[in-house]
């Protein structure tokens, strides 16, 4: 059963004193390739820029850029988007035959084209140790990514964090918790050691309540949403697959993507400068159901 949904988003950022705004760059415009069907998207800033342009960058993403003219104490971004959430069977995919099992490489064409999706950083110490410990026996590829997102939703405890920034693999295996930003990139570090194109991808986690008091612990009582995080596979013949490594599942109808990135640095919700810093920081986000169907 489908269900349209309705995700109100806003994001305010308070000055003590007018602040003069460098250009801001906001992704939250779902993603070209979403599996979901948009209803309705827009983004309202206030104050007023003197220049909106939207554009896409390398990676097919939408970028909404935003030019100041004058110094504001508020800055102030609303998102309302109306979306159809069908659920789907995240394993309904083939795969070529040279990759159903790994170790496999990429076709000539293919290792070429995903180049920078398998760029790694530095091999740290517990991020050795943590790969050496992975099976390394040939095995179905499917059965590889299950596992290891698996692995990393059981070594690595969630926390909610609000500063700024992404984790080193080493972070984060080294303190053995972080949010779901620090999950996802060990993820996909993890993934480009093992020989397999990955990517970054921040957006908003929907989840629906069944409205039963006896659902299990996992199954929220309300309906929420949520800027969250995972990570995508690219599997020869399937295309890219998500995997959330938070839960340590697929990802599935609730994961709407605003950017996929090969570093996470490129897919922040907003990015922009300011002459002062903030003085407070506000996000407020809801979900509502409009509309469901068969």
């Amino acid at each position: 059963m489908s269900t349209t949904a309705r995700i109100q988003h806003v994001t305010r950022y308070l000055y003590d004193q007018p602040a003069y705004l460098g250009p801001h760059l906001i992704r939250l415009t779902p993603a070209p390739h979403i599996r979901q069907r948009v209803l309705s998207h827009r983004i309202e800033v206030m104050p007023a820029p003197a220049l909106l342009h939207r554009h896409q960058d390398p990676f097919s993403n939408w970028i909404t850029r935003a030019l100041f003219a004058h110094p504001t104490t508020d800055l102030t971004l609303r998102v309302e988007m109306d979306v159809v959430l069908e659920p789907f069977n995240p394993f309904e995919f083939v795969i070529e035959s040279y990759a159903e099992y790994w170790p496999f490489r990429y076709s000539d064409d293919l290792g070429s084209d995903l180049a920078t999706f398998l760029l790694r950083d530095p091999v740290s110490s517990r991020l050795a140790t943590f790969l050496a410990a992975l099976p390394t026996s040939r095995r179905p590829l499917v059965d590889v990514l299950v596992e290891t997102n698996q692995r990393i939703a059981d070594t690595i405890a969630y926390q909610e964090r609000h500063e700024p920034g992404v984790q080193t693999a080493e972070e984060t295996l080294a303190l053995g918790i972080g949010s779901c930003r620090d999950s996802t990139w060990l993820l996909v570090q993890t993934l480009r050691a093992l020989g397999i194109a990955a990517r970054f991808t921040s957006g908003y986690l929907v989840e629906l309540s069944v409205g039963d008091a006896a659902s299990p612990p996992n199954i929220p009582m309300e309906d929420a949403v949520e800027l969250h995080a995972w990570a995508e596979a690219y599997v020869p013949g399937a295309g890219w697959i998500g995997l959330d490594p938070t839960s340590g599942l697929m990802t599935g109808e609730g994961h709407i993507a605003l950017a996929s990135t090969a570093h996470y640095r490129n897919a922040a919700p907003v990015t922009g400068t300011a002459s002062l810093p903030t003085s407070d920081f506000i996000v407020g986000m809801s979900v509502d159901r409009i509309a469901a169907g068969v």
